[in-house]
C-alpha cells in the first residue's frame, strides 16, 4: 500500500462519517503512534477544500478510537483554525523558534475528541522549522504515548521535504491525475491514501507538468522547493467561515465570535470555547493535555547565526556615513549653506593702498583709483574670512537628542507602542492601550501553574451583588478551596463567571465536583464545565497573609475582584500574591485589563497562576 501508486479516490469533505477506504486501516497498526503527513497540493487547498478535509480525517479517526493531535504546518497562509471554528494565538511556530511546550500550544478542539495546534506566529522561513531535528524527539514522544501525529503540510510551502522525512505515512490530497512524485519527490513512497475533490486539477498540475513546476518553484522528481509567496496558493487559500457569526462545534458548543484570516487579536472568542467536557470520555485521557515528549516541551528557541565577516562588513558599511551625519552635521551643512554666510563685498580682498606705494607713477595712480565702498557697510580691514558659526556643539546636540528621545517616548506611549511611567495616561487620550505584560522579572514561583477551575455559575453584569455574596457563602462553607470572579465580555455583553479551585490539571478539576457537589444536592455536578485559565493579573505580592488580605480588601473598594495564593521561591523565601481574574490568554482578558485602568490598576503584568491555597 505504501508503494506510491495508491489509487486516487473521490472524497466528501462534507461527509460527518468516512468510509473505509478513508479510514485509519489505510494505516499499518491501524495509525497507533504514527507521525501521518496529510500533504495537499495546490488544487486540493483551493476553496478550503484540504482544510474541510483534513478536519474530516481527523474527526473519523478519532471516532475510530486513535488519539489525534493535529498540527497546522500551513505556515505561510494558516487555515485549520479557521475550519475547528478557532484562533491562530501560540502554536507550531512559537514552539520551535520561542520554546513554547506542547502543552502550552494544544488546544481541544471537535468536542474535545482531538487536540489541535495552530500555526502560530507568522514566519517568513518555514523552512527552518520544517527541517528542525526536534522533529525526531517530537514524534518519538507521540509513539511512545500511543498517540498519532497528524500533520497538515501544504506541498508549495519552502521546505516540504525536510518535514517529509520524518513522515511514517502519507495521505496525498490532490486533483484526480496529480502525481504524488511530482509534489512529494522520493516521499511519494510512502503516501498510503490518494485522495481529492470533484474535478480535473488544470494544466500545470498535473504528473505532465513536472518541468514547469519546478520552474515555478514546484516540486519535481526528488527535487523540491519553496514556492514564491502567491505562486501557486489559491487567493483566499484559508477557508472562509459559513454563515458568518456562529460556528458550531457539536455538543451544544459553539462559537460566536467572527474571524479574520491570519486571526485578529483584537476579536475574543472568550473562553467558553475551550470547555472540557467530557461526558463520554475517561477523565484522564480525554481531558488532561497528554505529556507528548518530554525534550520538546523544554525545547530552546533556534538561535540565529551571523558570518563574523558579514556583521563587520555590515557595520563598517552603516559607520561612516552615520558618523558623518550625527557628528559632522556641519560638514553636510557647509557645503548647503557657506555661500550664504559672507556677502560678496566680504568675499572680496582689498587692493593695498596706492598712496603708500612709491613705485606708483602718477598715471598709475590715476588708472588705480581706491574702491569705493557703500556707506552703510564698513570696510573690512583684512582678508581673512569671519570664522564661520558653529551650527553644532556639544550642548546642542545633546540636547537635541534629549528632546528627540522625550518625542519619542510620548509618541511611542501615545500609540501603545510601549509603556513608559508616567506618559502611560496618554494611552487613554489616543485609546491606543497595549496587551498587558506577560510574566515578570526576578525569581519565579515553584508551585504548578492553577491551569484549570470548575465553573459552577456565570452572573450578568446586573447580577454581581449577588455574584459576590454567593463567592463569599462558598468561601465560608468550604475554607479549604478557592473560589473567585472573572469578569468577562463577549459580544459586548459582561459577565461574571463564579470558578473554583485549585486545579493544576484537568483530573484536580474533576475531583472539585464533589465537595460542590454535597453543597448544591439538588443539582448534576456534571452541568459545571471545567475551563482552562492558566492566566491571571497580579494586583500585588505581600510578606504576610494579612498584609495581602488587607491589601485585597483596599483593592475591591477600587473595582478590582481578587483572591490571595500562597507562593515559594528556590531561595526558600515566600509570600503571598493577589491576582485578579483567570482566562486562557491576554485576549479574553482584554476587558478586565482596560476596566483595570479605568479604576486606577495600570499596566498590570499578567502572570502564570502559580500558587497553592492559603493555610
Amino acid at each position: 500500500m505504501a508503494s506510491g501508486t495508491v489509487g486516487w479516490h473521490f472524497f466528501d469533505a462534507e461527509s460527518e462519517r468516512l468510509s473505509e477506504e478513508f479510514g485509519p486501516s489505510i494505516l499499518p497498526g491501524g495509525g497507533v503512534g504514527r507521525t501521518v503527513i496529510i500533504a495537499a497540493s495546490p488544487f486540493a487547498q483551493a476553496d478550503g477544500w484540504a482544510a474541510k478535509a483534513v478536519i474530516a480525517i481527523a474527526k473519523g479517526w478519532a471516532e475510530e478510537n486513535l488519539r489525534i493531535f493535529l498540527m497546522d504546518l500551513g505556515l505561510v497562509s494558516p487555515s485549520l483554525h479557521k475550519a475547528l471554528g478557532l484562533m491562530n494565538q501560540e502554536g507550531v511556530s512559537d514552539a520551535f523558534l520561542y520554546g513554547a511546550s506542547v502543552q502550552r500550544i494544544a488546544q481541544p478542539a471537535l468536542d474535545d475528541a482531538i487536540f489541535f495546534a495552530p500555526a502560530g506566529t507568522a514566519t517568513t522561513d518555514p523552512q527552518q522549522i520544517l527541517g528542525h531535528p526536534r522533529w525526531n524527539d517530537l514524534a518519538g514522544g507521540f509513539s511512545e504515548a500511543d498517540a498519532t501525529l497528524l500533520l497538515y503540510l501544504p506541498t508549495d510551502i519552502a521546505g516540504a521535504e525536510k518535514i517529509l522525512a520524518w513522515a511514517t505515512d502519507i495521505v496525498f490530497l490532490a486533483g484526480e491525475g496529480e502525481s504524488a512524485e511530482d509534489h512529494l519527490g522520493p516521499a511519494s513512497v510512502k503516501v498510503v491514501g490518494n485522495f481529492g475533490p470533484e474535478g480535473v486539477a488544470p494544466a500545470g498540475h498535473g504528473p505532465d507538468a513536472g518541468e514547469s513546476e519546478a520552474a515555478d518553484g514546484g516540486l519535481a522528481g526528488s527535487e523540491l522547493g519553496g514556492m514564491e509567496e502567491g505562486g501557486l496558493i489559491p487567493e483566499g487559500g484559508a477557508l472562509e467561515e459559513p454563515g458568518g457569526g456562529e460556528v458550531a462545534l457539536g455538543g451544544g458548543l459553539s462559537l460566536s465570535a467572527s474571524f479574520t484570516e491570519g486571526g485578529d487579536p483584537t476579536e475574543d472568542p472568550g473562553e467558553d470555547e475551550l470547555v472540557l467536557e467530557g461526558a463520554d470520555t475517561d477523565p484522564v485521557t480525554g481531558l488532561e493535555i497528554p505529556d507528548f515528549g518530554a525534550e520538546f516541551a523544554d525545547m530552546p528557541a533556534l538561535e540565529h547565526e551571523i558570518e563574523e565577516d558579514e556583521d563587520e562588513e555590515g557595520f563598517e558599511s552603516l559607520e561612516g556615513p552615520t558618523e558623518q551625519l550625527l557628528v559632522g552635521g556641519d560638514i553636510v551643512l557647509e557645503n548647503e549653506f557657506s555661500s550664504g554666510h559672507l556677502s560678496d563685498a566680504d568675499m572680496q580682498t582689498p587692493p593695498p593702498d596706492v598712496e603708500d606705494d612709491p613705485e606708483v607713477s602718477d598715471g598709475a595712480v590715476e588708472k588705480k583709483e581706491k574702491p569705493e565702498f557703500k556707506r552703510d557697510r564698513p570696510r573690512p580691514l583684512s582678508s581673512r574670512r569671519r570664522p564661520r558659526r558653529k551650527l553644532f556643539t556639544p550642548p546642542k546636540v545633546a540636547g537635541g537628542i534629549a528632546a528627540l528621545g522625550i518625542l519619542v517616548a510620548v509618541v511611542g506611549t501615545a500609540l501603545g507602542s510601549f509603556n513608559v511611567p508616567g506618559l502611560t495616561w496618554l494611552q487613554d487620550v489616543f485609546g491606543r492601550v497595549p496587551f498587558p505584560t506577560e510574566g515578570v522579572s526576578g525569581p519565579q514561583p515553584v508551585e504548578p501553574n492553577l491551569r484549570f477551575s470548575l465553573e459552577y455559575e456565570v452572573y450578568d453584569a446586573d447580577e454581581l451583588g449577588v455574584a459576590i455574596e454567593m463567592r463569599n457563602t462558598l468561601r465560608g462553607r468550604l475554607p479549604d478551596l478557592l473560589f473567585h470572579l472573572t469578569p468577562q465580555e463577549r459580544n459586548g455583553a459582561v459577565s461574571y463567571a463564579l470558578h473554583m479551585g485549585p486545579a493544576a490539571d484537568a483530573v484536580d478539576a474533576e475531583n472539585l465536583r464533589g465537595p460542590l457537589g454535597e453543597v448544591f444536592d439538588r443539582e448534576d455536578p456534571e452541568s459545571w464545565p471545567i475551563r482552562v485559565t492558566p492566566k491571571a493579573f497580579l494586583l500585588g505580592e505581600m510578606d504576610t497573609l494579612a498584609e495581602a488580605q488587607e491589601f485585597m480588601v483596599n483593592a475591591e473598594a477600587q473595582g478590582a475582584l481578587g483572591y490571595i495564593v500562597r507562593v515559594s521561591y528556590s531561595d526558600g523565601s515566600g509570600g503571598y500574591r493577589v491576582l485578579s481574574g483567570a482566562y486562557d490568554g491576554a485576549v479574553a482578558a482584554r476587558w478586565w485589563q482596560l476596566n483595570l485602568r479605568e479604576n486606577g490598576f495600570r499596566n498590570l503584568p499578567f502572570v502564570d497562576r502559580q500558587g497553592i491555597w492559603p493555610e
